[in-house]
């Protein structure tokens, strides 16, 4: 859940991102909405591991953390993303298009840089269609494609909730 929907001020909020990524290198943040609404995104990689920023959407929030920190375990150890585990779990790595980050979607992210990412600077975790009944298998929204932000900004998701 988002620290600053939890009470802490905006100031407070930052003070734990920067705190996380002082320790550890990287932090995860995560927007709640509903399972095919939410997403999760790697703030600090780039700063601290010189890797692009990685970024997840459609699938729990418990399960894009777990894959996620799955693969930056990798990007810490190693400096590098582990192909062979991203083709065994048949995900699929696409560079988050720039028209994105000019949307809501990385918010956290260029509030701390006080900018947007540049080109290249994210890449989007694209779950395989087998984790989705056949109805939702093509549910999975692309980032690296022009389009609309996330669903609405955070007032509008708060009142849909």
């Amino acid at each position: 859940m988002c620290l600053e929907c939890d009470g802490y001020s905006y100031e407070q909020a930052m003070l734990e991102l920067d705190l996380l990524i002082q320790v550890h290198g990287w932090a995860l943040v995560q927007v709640e909405g509903g399972d095919a609404t939410s997403w999760s995104y790697t703030v600090g990689l780039t700063e601290n591991y010189g890797h692009p920023e990685l970024a997840m959407t459609t699938v729990r929030l418990e399960l894009q953390s777990a894959v996620i920190h799955r693969l930056v375990d990798d990007i810490v150890e190693t400096g590098h993303l582990d192909l062979d585990l991203v083709a065994e779990r048949e995900l699929e790595l696409v560079e988050v298009h720039p028209t994105r980050f000019v949307q809501e979607w990385f918010g956290t992210w260029s509030n701390r840089y006080e900018r947007p990412p540049a080109p290249g600077g994210f890449l989007q975790i694209v779950p395989p269609a087998s984790w989705f009944c056949e109805c939702h298998a093509s549910a999975t929204p692309r980032l690296d494609r022009p389009g609309h932000g996330p669903d609405g900004n955070r007032a509008t998701r708060r009142r849909r909730h």
